[in-house]
């Protein structure tokens, strides 16, 4: 929609004559096996002991490893890749993640190099048929992903991907391949967002794509409260963060009636670029702050994707979205606040700043919008990535009656989530002599007073925030815990099918 389009995806079970083509293998009791098909098919293209040429090349078969044979005539490229030891995958996460890690994988291979590919399909651990072929197809498209619209020469060759599955598991094919489109454009929407620098993604930026969506979806509108209009209604937490940046905040509110389901209601950091502002950042890795706008892409991913699915639900999705720089209109430390419910609030650190724009649309969707649940997404904190690494977000949790499904939903996605304390014994490391609450605690449990100041501003509301800082800014180190349908150097997009995910079975638990 914004910069990058999908490659082309869709199931057939006739093969064609690709550029490249992709099987799965797998180890069981310690050996190398692929399916009876597979097997056919792989020794007319690459010969009978092709397994023997995979012992004495040192291949082990880990989840993810590829092999690629090369061939004078099509398919050229001949790539396996190894869904791991089957016997180990106990859950539905290790399940699919496997699948998904082959696949991306095998797409890996060729997405610079190869114009079309064919992907072998089957499925070794009898999941239901369609939720794995669409985690499949989901995952060859996430991993064709390259954010080039700023390369005089893009490096992406791959257009199209075809699934060849000939099983009869899954009966609605075209409606799995529907959604696993879906599903890959909003990530890609999400991962556009979330990455693009931040001269290419100003709140201005934001509110334009934002309102693209307007056009493109039914049931879907959208309002921007402006800078002169937060500074009327009191936010004073968005206009106080963004207030010394030339292009001024805004709140972005996008609306979508599909049922009566809700009011449900999705907010997302959208710090366009964070300095630190007078608090300002040591310059080292800086740059990576074009990514601190993850939660609000993911927000408008999650959106685009409920929205373009038609689910029955009633759902808004807000994107406080600003700049942080210093300047001499900034916030400073030991400012009080006065924030959109009332709350005065003492600034102690104005890196800290994510969590004042948060409350102010927080608290907006409880007041004015009504929503039954909130859900949030911010790459908040450092704390949180000293905890999980970049593995798991930290999940805190106010909404018992989501918890379930919600970490179901992780299950299917692999978005994992890890959750965290909240109890309200933390509140003490929050107590101001000059306000109503400081916004920054001590040093000690960071991610938690964060989450926990933001629970103020929920009120009652059944409140959900995820802490994506590690998990939606996979760098500096992180690299390495990323499967292969992820790409480096950019956002993933964490966060975007958890939620839709959720809120297809939430919603439809509800209605």
């Amino acid at each position: 929609m914004i910069f990058t389009r999908p490659p082309i995806l869709e199931v057939s079970s006739q093969p064609g004559a690709p550029e490249a083509a992709g099987f799965m293998l797998f180890k069981k009791e310690g050996k190398l096996h692929v399916s009876e098909k597979s097997r056919e098919k792989l020794a007319g293209l690459v010969g009978e002991g092709f397994l023997d040429v995979l012992e004495k090349a040192g291949y082990k078969g880990e989840t993810g490893e590829t092999f690629v044979f090369h061939r004078s005539e099509k398919p050229y490229k001949v790539i396996l890749a190894s869904l791991g030891d089957v016997d180990k995958k106990k859950g539905l996460y290790e399940k699919l993640e496997s699948v998904r890690s082959a696949i991306g994988g095998i797409v890996s291979q060729v997405v610079e190099k190869n114009e079309d590919l064919e992907v072998y399909y089957e499925d070794p651990y009898g999941i239901d048929g369609c939720l794995g072929l669409r985690e499949a197809l989901v995952a060859a498209g996430l991993a064709a992903y390259r954010l080039e619209a700023f390369k005089t020469e893009p490096k992406r060759k791959l257009t199209s991907i075809k699934l060849v599955y000939t099983g009869s598991e899954c009966s609605g094919l075209e409606d799995v391949v529907g959604e696993a489109k879906t599903l890959v454009e909003a990530v890609y929407l999400a991962r556009d967002v979330a990455s693009a620098p931040s001269n290419k993604m100003t709140p201005e930026h934001v509110e334009k794509y934002a309102k693209q969506l307007e056009g493109m979806l039914d049931n879907v509108t959208v309002r921007v409260i402006g800078f002169e209009e937060a500074k009327k209604l009191g936010m004073g937490g968005l206009v106080s963060v963004g207030q010394g940046a030339e292009v001024k905040p805004r709140l972005i509110i996008l609306e979508y009636k599909g049922g009566d389901a809700g009011p449900y209601a999705i907010v997302g950091k959208t710090l366009c670029f964070d300095s630190g502002g007078i608090s300002i950042k040591p310059s080292h890795g800086m740059e990576t702050m074009r990514h601190d706008k993850a939660g609000g892409a993911a927000a408008l991913g999650a959106f685009y994707a409920v929205a373009k699915m038609g689910l029955p639900v009633h759902l808004y999705a807000l994107l406080p979205a600003a700049m942080n720089m210093p300047d001499g209109g900034a916030y400073k430390p030991g400012d009080i606040v006065e924030m959109y419910d009332g709350t005065k609030v003492e600034v102690i650190n104005t890196d800290a700043e994510g969590r004042m724009v948060l409350a102010d649309a927080i608290a907006y969707a409880r007041k004015d919008l009504k929503a039954k649940e909130i859900l949030e997404y911010s790459t908040l904190t450092g704390s949180i990535v000293v905890a999980l690494a970049h593995v798991y977000a930290g999940l805190f949790n106010w909404n018992e009656g989501g918890e379930k499904d919600l970490l179901a939903a992780s299950e299917v996605t692999g978005e994992r989530v890890w959750k965290m304390p909240t109890d309200d014994i933390y509140k003490k490391a929050l107590k101001s002599e000059y306000a109503d609450i400081k916004h920054v605690g001590d040093r000690w449990g960071g991610s938690i007073t964060a989450a926990v100041f933001l629970k103020h501003f929920a009120k009652d509301t059944p409140f959900t925030h995820i802490d994506i800082a590690g998990t939606a800014i996979p760098m500096g180190g992180g690299e390495k815990y990323l499967p292969p349908y992820v790409p480096k150097a950019i956002s993933p997009g964490f966060g975007v099918r958890l939620y839709y995910e959720y809120l297809k079975k939430h919603a439809a638990s509800k209605a």
